[in-house]
């Protein structure tokens, strides 16, 4: 099996300057282990799942053609399996902003179709931004002494799902959506804005 790393540039100077989600909170990168080609070449890319797209399409675009196809209902989609959280919807009023709705569905769907196993050092307090896009971005979070991984990027997915569907307001023009969502599992998903 091969391996070959990228890093994507505007993340690495973007992530230079990237605010943890709650203050005392430590970031860091994630690192997606994709396979391209489907032929057991892996290829190691850091970022947000937007980046990892973006990568891959520059690597094999139709790669993409056959991992990411949208449908019209993305922004209806439902949760795969029910987890026993605790969602709190705008957990810290005036400190945390919107997030977009729309932006945050697609950070969702492509969650759920990006292949691998979500890893995270150990935490408490340590937190990696999956998805960012429009102000828009989906956080997760090991709360445990311990790194965590879990079974898909669909977990997470799943848990900023619930965030949606129980704390999406709107406002005269669009609608927004903030809230943190913890797992049983020691780890918490976050929805909020963000700068990218």
């Amino acid at each position: 099996m091969l391996f070959v790393t990228f890093i994507v540039p505007f993340f690495v100077n973007h992530v230079l300057a990237l605010e943890a989600p709650i203050p005392g909170y430590k970031v860091q990168e994630m690192t997606w282990k994709v396979d391209p080609f489907n032929n057991g070449t892996i290829v190691e890319i850091t970022g947000t799942v937007q980046d990892v797209i973006a990568e891959l399409y520059k690597i094999n675009p139709q790669y993409l053609e056959h991992h990411f196809m949208v449908d019209d209902d993305s922004d209806k989609l439902t949760i795969t399996h029910k987890q026993d959280n605790h969602v709190i919807c705008n957990p810290r009023p005036g400190h945390w902003v919107h997030a977009r709705y729309y932006p945050i569905q697609d950070g969702i769907s492509y969650l759920r179709q990006i292949g691998g196993r979500p890893e995270l050092s150990a935490g408490p307090g340590t937190c990696s931004r999956v998805s960012c896009s429009w102000k828009s971005a989906i956080w997760w979070c090991n709360d445990d002494d311990k790194p965590m991984s879990l079974d898909s990027f669909g977990d997470i997915a799943d848990c900023a799902q619930e965030i949606v569907d129980i704390c999406h307001k709107r406002d005269q023009w669009e609608f927004y959506v903030v809230g943190q969502n913890f797992n049983d599992g020691n780890w918490n998903c976050i929805v909020r804005g963000a700068n990218c």
